[in-house]
Parts: structure tokens; sequence; C-alpha cells
């Protein structure tokens, strides 16, 4: 297996380490696709191409446009297909003008940014976010089906951060935290905290981060350690000093949707932590596990919760596995087996059968099943929306790897030269919804024929393709054993705008017995 990490990103940054070296750990061989992000703005796009190149002959199971990568999914898109996985990790437009207020909300380079955001996303057939909350963020902002979306939580890197004896500190009781001075982290409601407890003489805090330095260090805290930022590999050295550590205290709403890196990274060495009460948070931890949650950014309540860990050190509990980048990655490539359906539709022919399997498609997938599905084109639908259509040639190369093949009967727009051409007749299922006789299909003397097996007028049994496909499902019972009719009087729950359909054609019984074949072909459970 082999996947490519591609674009501007840095192999160092926290994200990045867990996503590469998880996959590594799921026996996955990494090929990394990369420039420098600092280079000129145009001249990146060149040599990120020039490294495409390199590489360019080489099959990839997964490309994943890394973080961050909103400025470069196009170019991904246009080298790689449309079968690109984009980390977004964060919105640009949310943090740089609502957390950060970097940027002027309404100003044209809001606008910028949030188109950023929504190509980016529409760009990429699956996108990865942190959390669920971040995920409602990006459906109700900028529009884009919550399908699209994967989530994948930070983690990090265990062969770093890990549980150690603690070192140094003397007999102080330390607090730890270590970010920066957004309005995110809540530096405030820390300092405002450590002011009231420098009555306490056996607590220090260890703050580390350059600019809160700068800004606050003059402020003559008697129980501060100001230190200015360390490299990625030392920080573990200082956590093991803590006692507690702290998450973040923001009054913003992006606060509400993260698990900052911090979190992770401290409870990995097994180190107690406060932070806010999001619902973020709360997708992963629970109040009284590895984490005390404070109910709102206030100084006071800090101050409570400091003193509580203190006095209940030995009773926090923790848990060994689920932040390490092997799980992360585990369940990432868990939510990326999908059920692969190519529909073989008929050429131009509106048709209520092939719709109804569209509407079925459709519908499984907005109660989140893992199915994609792509159609062959010049198929005109009733249905209100348009759906996914290759070119021949690209649809054929995704037969070849999809799970299963429907080849829709359309009278005389039947496409038989596409199914041919496609030749993978081992997971090809013939639907045919022809009817025994037409509107004569109640004629005693056309039941009889059939009844014998000799009927040979309209709607009868194709051979050709009973013999070629693995499974063929007919409109009408039509009494040999290898056949497979399609049941009577079954609800059409699986449909929304073929509600009104009365025939005795039902795409839920066909895909009822497809999915489960398919899918355990496919090791997908259902």
């Amino acid at each position: 297996m082999k996947i490519c990490f591609f674009g501007i990103y840095n192999p160092e940054y926290s994200r990045n380490r867990v996503l590469i070296s998880g996959f590594q750990e799921n026996g996955f061989e990494v090929v990394q696709c990369r420039v420098d992000s600092g280079v000129g703005k145009f001249l990146k796009y060149w040599n990120l191409y020039k490294e495409y190149r390199k590489i360019k002959d080489e099959k990839f199971d997964y490309v994943i446009v890394a973080f961050p990568g909103h400025t470069v999914v196009w170019l991904a898109r246009l080298l790689f297909g449309k079968e690109i996985i984009f980390d977004a990790f964060t919105s640009l437009y949310d943090s740089e003008v609502f957390d950060r207020k970097n940027v002027k909300e309404g100003s044209l380079k809001a606008g910028y940014l949030h188109f950023l955001d929504w190509s980016a996303c529409r760009m990429a057939s699956k996108v990865l976010l942190d959390t669920d909350e971040h995920i409602k963020y990006f459906v109700s902002e900028f529009k884009i089906n919550r399908n699209k979306f994967i989530r994948v939580f930070v983690g990090t890197d265990t062969s770093v951060f890990y549980p150690r004896e603690k070192v140094g500190g003397g007999d102080k009781f330390i607090v730890h935290f270590h970010g920066s001075n957004i309005p995110l982290q809540g530096i405030k409601v820390i300092l405002e905290s450590a002011r009231i407890l420098e009555q306490e003489k056996d607590i220090q805090f260890n703050i580390i981060g350059t600019k809160i330095k700068e800004e606050y260090e003059s402020q003559n805290f008697k129980n501060v350690n100001f230190i200015d930022n360390v490299p990625y590999g030392e920080l573990p050295g200082y956590i093991s000093q803590a006692d507690i550590c702290l998450g973040i205290f923001g009054a913003t709403e992006k606060t509400q949707r993260v698990i900052p890196n911090k979190v992770y990274e401290c409870i990995a060495m097994k180190k107690p932590v406060i932070t806010l009460d999001t619902p973020a948070v709360k997708e992963l931890f629970s109040e009284g596990e590895e984490i005390r949650f404070l109910k709102d950014p206030e100084s006071k309540e800090l101050v409570g919760k400091i003193k509580e860990l203190r006095s209940h050190l030995g009773s926090v509990e923790f848990r060994e596995t689920f932040i390490s980048p092997k799980k992360i990655v585990e369940d990432l490539i868990s939510d990326l087996k999908e059920l692969k359906i190519a529909i073989v539709t008929p050429i131009y022919k509106q048709d209520y059968l092939t719709d109804t399997v569209l509407d079925g498609l459709i519908q499984l997938q907005n109660r989140g099943e893992k199915i994609k599905f792509f159609i062959s084109s010049n198929y005109k639908s009733r249905l209100p929306f348009k759906f996914p259509r290759l070119s021949e040639k690209k649809f054929i190369r995704f037969s070849e790897k999809a799970d299963l093949i429907l080849f829709m009967w359309g009278k005389n727009n039947t496409n038989y030269d596409l199914v041919n051409k496609i030749n993978q007749w081992q997971k090809t299922i013939f639907i045919d919804g022809s009817e025994l006789g037409g509107n004569k299909r109640l004629d005693n003397s056309i039941n009889q024929s059939v009844l014998k097996g000799d009927y040979l007028g309209l709607g009868r049994v194709d051979k050709e393709m009973l013999e070629k496909c693995t499974l063929y499902f007919k409109r009408e019972k039509p009494y040999l054993g290898e056949i497979h009719p399609f049941p009577f009087g079954i609800e059409n729950s699986y449909l929304a705008y073929n509600k009104d359909i009365k025939k005795d054609i039902d795409f839920t019984c066909v895909f009822g017995v497809l999915v489960k074949a398919a899918a355990g072909n496919a090791g997908i459970v259902y």
C-alpha cells in the first residue's frame, strides 16, 4: 500500500507528523511530494509540479494534500484527478477574521479567504477536520455536503510525547502551559489565576511562548517563569517537570470547535489537564478522566480547579492508545473505505428504474452510508439534481476499481457496448426492468410460455447477460431458478423523489442483496 503526501506543508508540524507516522505504522509506504512554503507565491507551484514529475508514474492508494494546503488543492486536483483527500484541519477564514482578528470582516481579503476554504473543499473528494464541531461549521458556513468530511482527531506523536519521570521543579507544584498569545489560548485567564495564586508559595507557573513572554514578563509576576519558544523535541522535557498542564480558555467561537495540540501532548505524557468545557473536547474526553473542565473562562474557577487537582493527583486515570498515530490512522483508513459502485445507465433515455436506483443511493448516502458511485455519461434523469458522472474512458477506469457494477436495462437504449468494453462480469449485475409481454403480460398464453421456458417475446430473459453476469435481477418472476426476481410489497424506505411509484420494482430489495455481497468482498461492514 502506498500513499502520497502532497503540498507546501512542513512534515515536522504536529498534525502532519501524526498522519505520516500513522500511515507508516499501518504498513503504508509514504511518498512525500512537497516544497517549502517559503518560496515565491507562483514559484512554489512550478517547483511542486517538478516534484510531481518525479513520481507521476507511481500508483497511490491515497493522495493527501497536507496542511496547510488550501492554496494547492487545485494543483493536486489537476495532477492527480478527483480522488484527492484534503486535510483542511482548520478554516483560514475563521482563523484570520474571527479568531485572530487579523483581517477585517467583509473586506476583500476576508472574501478571498472564504473562497479558499470553499473552493479547496469543493475540489477534494474527502476533507479531513479535527472535530465534529469543526465539520458542522464547514457544512453551515461553506454549504458543503456533510458526507464529504471525515473527523480525524489531532492526536500526537507518541514516539516524542510519552510518560517520563518528573525532573526539576524541586518542591514546587508546577503548572505548565505552552502556546501563543492568540485569543483562542486565553492567556489572560491563566495569568489572572497566577496572580491570585501568588499567596500559594508552593505553586509555580511555567509558561512557554516568546510572544507571551515579551508582553507580560515586565508585569512582575512572583510565581511565573516565562520561557521563550523551545524546539519541538525539547518540549517533552518541560512537560515532564509539570504536575498539571493547562489547555485553552479563550472566549472565541473557534475555541468551542477545537481540541488543541497541547491537550493531546500533555495527556500522552500522563499529565492531567485543565481546559475549557467545550463541545469539541467532549467528543473525546469526559470530566473526571484525564481532564478537568472549566465551565466558564474565568480565573477564579481556574484557581479552584488547580487547587482541586493538587489535592487529588493520584486519582487521575489515563487511557493508553486512543491518541497514538497508529490508532488515529487506523480509524481514518476505516472511514476512507467506501463501497464503490459504477452504474451503466441507458443512453440519453429517462428511465424510472434507473432513477429509482439513483434515488436509493442518494438516500443511503444521506443516512451516512459510505457509498461512492458514478454513472456513465449521457443519461437524462428526472431527479432534481446532478449526478456524479465520468467520461467513458474515466468511467471504465473507475469500473475496474469498483466493488460493484450495476448494468441498467433501458429498452433500445441499454448500453451493451459500454458494459462489454468494461468486461468485468465477475462483479456486474444486470438489472432487467423489461415487462414480460409488455402491456399483455397478464395474457395466459404468455404465462404458459414462460412456465415452459420457451418464451421469446418482449421481456424475455437475456440469455447472454444471464450467462455473463454474476447476478441477474428481473422485474417480474420468470420462474427460472437462477434468476432473482424483484420481491413484491416492499415499502419504498430508500426513496425520496419517487415516493409515488407503485410498481413491483423496488430498489430496496436489490440493494439489500447487493450491498452485503459487495461490501463483504470490499472488507466493509454494513
